[in-house]
């Protein structure tokens, strides 16, 4: 996830306790306490497997995947003309503060290029596990790297856990980061994406009532499964959801964007959704005034006709016809009535 703001960074000061780990290329590295807890459980599950020859494994996978994934972001950030001086490494993903431009399409690829260097490395993982070894029966997903008998050795052995547990890890960071929250690339992803197509204002309400939906089958799915970690998770983006509900509800700040969405539409073009709307109605309202037009045509010459021959003149055909556009026009006045 990128974000830049003191508003979004007050609103989850508490994902922001982190440790320096470094700098590099004028960027400085922080890892957040999330991440140190996500290596904790890494290291306890293969404890509980029977492996503890597999703890440094355990703990150095996580944020090695999540480091990789926030240098796809950097790097696409660099590329189109963004810039950054610091990124926080969390359990799912990165917080970024960064400088960039908002359009669509930047927005779209920044967000995106984290999710699609996981997807990528997990692909390659999976590929490498399946070519290495003599068969597919164990799952490329198997956190233990179960050993199959052909895998004797214990260098074997590891290099089984170390690629399906990466796979593992590639995958959790591509499938978290699609939920539209604003502590996942989802929140800018789904933004980015429907931008162009809704207008950018409404683009936001919509990525931020999925988010509500997601977050709640998020939190049910992890009550009925029994899955701690991801109540854990469903909650942190349903406070999420709120907090980003809140700031459009009581200042139309969009914390993801982090500018007011109603002055980015000034500046650009409505969705094609709004267009498409828009070049409808004019259709419409161009129908109605040929139709209105006929009518009055119709109209004037019956009332011709009646001038000059009476109102007995008319056949059934045409008093049918008067009684029809005199209803009509008299449902359009009182529609276009103020009172």
């Amino acid at each position: 996830m990128s974000y830049d703001g003191d508003r979004m960074q007050n609103s989850l000061s508490w994902m922001s306790w982190s440790w320096r780990a470094g700098s590099v290329a004028g960027i400085e590295f922080r890892i957040s306490w999330t991440l140190f807890l996500s290596m904790v459980f890494s290291a306890i599950s293969v404890i509980r497997s029977g492996r503890p020859d597999l703890i440094p494994w355990a703990l150095v996978i996580p944020p090695a995947m999540v480091l990789m994934h926030t240098i796809g972001h950097l790097l696409m950030l660099r590329w189109v003309g963004g810039r950054t001086d610091q990124t926080l490494l969390w359990a799912l993903g990165d917080m970024t503060p960064m400088h960039l431009a908002l359009t669509p399409l930047k927005q779209f690829a920044v967000a995106a290029a984290g999710p699609a260097v996981s997807l990528i490395l997990g692909a390659g993982f999976d590929w490498m596990l399946y070519h290495l070894t003599d068969s597919w029966h164990f799952s490329a997903h198997n956190l233990t790297g179960v050993p199959d008998t052909t895998v004797k050795s214990r260098m074997a052995d590891w290099i089984t856990f170390v690629l399906s547990y990466s796979s593992v890890q590639c995958s959790a960071l591509f499938i978290w980061n699609l939920f539209p929250s604003m502590i996942f690339d989802g929140g800018r992803l789904w933004r980015a994406v429907l931008w162009p197509f809704t207008g950018v204002t409404l683009a936001v309400w919509i990525t931020i009532g999925a988010g509500f939906v997601c977050s709640g089958l998020l939190l049910l799915t992890g009550f009925a499964a029994m899955s701690f970690t991801m109540v854990i998770f469903a909650v942190m983006m349903l406070y999420a959801c709120i907090s980003e509900r809140r700031s459009m509800k009581q200042s139309a700040y969009d914390l993801v964007l982090q500018a007011e969405p109603r002055l980015l539409g000034r500046n650009r073009p409505n969705g094609i959704l709004a267009r498409w709307s828009a070049a409808r109605k004019e259709r419409q309202r161009a129908h109605e005034e040929v139709q209105e037009q006929q009518e009055q045509e119709v109209l004037d010459r019956l009332l011709a006709k009646v001038s000059e021959q009476g109102l007995p003149s008319l056949t059934t055909a045409e008093r049918q016809a008067l009684a029809r556009i005199s209803r009509q026009q008299k449902a359009r006045t009182e529609a276009h009535s103020p009172f």
